[in-house]
């Protein structure tokens, strides 16, 4: 849907569409070989209730997400609020900081380094690195130290109400 509307495809988005940041999709395929040994069974995918496959998803995911999942926390907003809480720091100082942080991912180190004054470049290397970003982090573009979120999965939502209520 959201695809569409970027497409100017569709005049507006849906109010509910808003609800599907808190969603996350999970999708199950079985193989040929599953719907031959559902036949050798006796049984007939036609003939499979949504309980049963409510219960082959559950039987599949279980096992995967029963406790939840921990992604890190790496969104824009998020880590610019980190550098600001770490640092007693402005937005735009913050925002600044954050943009040498990206461009070192994207750029590499040295070409950031190079691409502004020394005493900007360490200024925002200084808050970075008060906010848990090391130089290490900086150089090789690897992970930050941000906290992980956690996901509680255990209860799959049916419909827009239950997702309205959550």
């Amino acid at each position: 849907m959201l695809a569409l509307w970027k497409r100017n495809k569709l005049a507006e988005l849906p109010e509910d569409v808003a609800l599907l940041d808190r969603v996350i999709r999970l999708e199950h395929t079985r193989g040929a070989r599953w719907f031959r040994d559902l036949e050798e069974a006796g049984e007939r995918w036609q003939d499979l209730t949504e309980a049963r496959l409510v219960e082959l998803h559950t039987e599949f995911f279980a096992p995967l997400v029963a406790s939840g999942i921990e992604v890190r926390n790496m969104e824009k907003v998020d880590i610019v609020k980190a550098i600001m809480a770490a640092n007693g720091c402005s937005e735009t100082q913050a925002l600044a900081a954050f943009s040498t942080y990206r461009n070192c991912r994207c750029d590499g180190f040295e070409v950031t380094r190079d691409s502004m004054s020394r005493r900007t470049f360490f200024r925002h290397q200084k808050l970075l690195r008060v906010a848990g970003i090391s130089d290490k982090h900086l150089r090789t573009a690897s992970l930050i130290p941000f906290p992980k979120v956690r996901f509680e999965l255990a209860r799959p939502v049916a419909n827009w109400e239950e997702l309205r209520r959550c």
